[in-house]
């Protein structure tokens, strides 16, 4: 009976550690949302997340690219990854070439420059500073955001 016992204790012992093991989450909540520019979506756009200037010190931004789509999802419920609740500034960038098509952000290799279209910014300047950016959110577990953004004035 005292083996049975004892056995009966440890099996409690390790369920109660894997447990608490289980409860020690980071407390990052998964981001998602939708840009889009004049009303349409703002595929490929770079959306940015920069921490309120008064943010806890753990805090930190982090940045996604949108799909085709211009919806977005940075972070999952599963890998315990996302941003920390709290109040954030948001930029968006999205830049195009000479037809209008989304190029992803990304500037091309030194190798392929002389071939690639030059790309321009498409959305409104004022979209591209943490500084001067209407975009003041709060980062909250399973509130989606839509942010609408104005296209760059054609020159």
């Amino acid at each position: 009976m005292p083996i049975r016992f004892i056995r009966s204790a440890l099996v409690a012992l390790l369920l109660a550690m894997s447990a608490a093991g289980c409860s020690s989450r980071s407390g990052k909540v998964p981001v998602s949302g939708t840009v889009t520019v004049d009303g349409a979506p703002a595929s490929l756009a770079v959306i940015t997340f920069w921490p309120d200037e008064n943010a806890s010190s753990n805090q930190a931004g982090d940045r996604i690219t949108a799909d085709p789509s211009g919806k977005f999802t940075l972070g999952s419920d599963e890998a315990d990854t996302g941003l920390f609740p709290g109040k954030y500034k948001v930029t968006v960038s999205r830049m195009v070439d000479k037809n209008g098509k989304p190029t992803g952000g990304a500037p091309p290799k030194k190798s392929e420059a002389q071939y690639e279209a030059k790309a321009s910014e498409s959305v409104d300047e004022k979209f591209l500073s943490k500084e001067t950016t209407p975009f003041s959110v709060t980062v909250a577990k399973g509130a989606p955001l839509t942010l609408e953004v104005t296209a760059a004035k054609k020159k």
